[in-house]
């Protein structure tokens, strides 16, 4: 109902009944639609006592969808943490076994020094994990020429017997290979430097020429 204002009397208007009701209810409803935001989607409401049976059926829908989510991510939890106990003993063992033969590292660096300087410059990386056969062939006669198979026993023949038996319980292994692999090219390096330092005297030349590695040798006469 419109209201008519008149110039002398500026009262205020009423707020019938009706108006007042439409009011509350506005404001309330967007309290609770404030209220359902801030809850989050994964809330869900349980109707009242007098909920109509299509809320009820939808709210248990509802309910149904949330438990199947829970269930999936509790199993995928559950796979995860299987997982992870499966591989800590693994570890742990991993662990245990690099310590133990951390402490041969010292003698094997100097025994494979020792080997890629006076026996084997290029070792094959396959056989240096291999066991010793039980009859392997002698590496100082002449029969391990005769067949590759020969070769390979003649090898592990002189490796076994190059490298003291307090480390033949570790050969087999990959730690002994990675180590020895590391060491023969370490050596080398550390040999050819400690010669390019003593070439001139070798030669009776300038040490320039040899310990500086960017020096240009190509055009010296005495070199050519």
């Amino acid at each position: 109902m419109p209201c008519l204002i008149l110039p002398e009397e500026q009262t205020p208007c009423p707020i019938l009944p009706e108006e007042q009701s439409s009011t509350a209810d506005s404001s309330e409803s967007d309290s609770e639609w404030d209220g359902q935001n801030a809850a989050g989607a994964d809330h869900i409401s349980i109707p009242g006592p007098g909920a109509s049976k299509g809320e009820l059926l939808e709210t248990l829908k509802m309910l149904q969808v949330q438990m199947q989510k829970l269930q999936e991510e509790n199993r995928t939890i559950k796979e995860e943490n299987k997982t992870l106990h499966a591989e800590k003993p693994k570890r742990k063992r991993h662990a245990n076994a690099h310590d133990k033969l951390s402490v041969h590292e010292e003698t094997i660096s100097i025994y494979a020094r020792k080997y890629g300087m006076m026996i084997e410059m290029f070792p094959s990386s396959d056989l240096l994990n291999q066991c010793l056969p039980d009859s392997p062939t002698p590496f100082d006669s002449t029969d391990r020429y005769a067949t590759a198979s020969t070769q390979e026993s003649a090898f592990l023949d002189e490796l076994y017997r190059h490298f003291p038996k307090s480390l033949h319980k570790v050969m087999e292994s990959s730690y002994f290979s990675d180590l020895v692999m590391k060491s023969i090219p370490d050596a080398r390096a550390n040999e050819i430097k400690k010669l390019r330092g003593v070439a001139g005297d070798i030669f009776d030349l300038p040490s320039k020429y040899f310990t500086n590695t960017s020096y240009d040798r190509a055009n010296v006469p005495e070199i050519q």
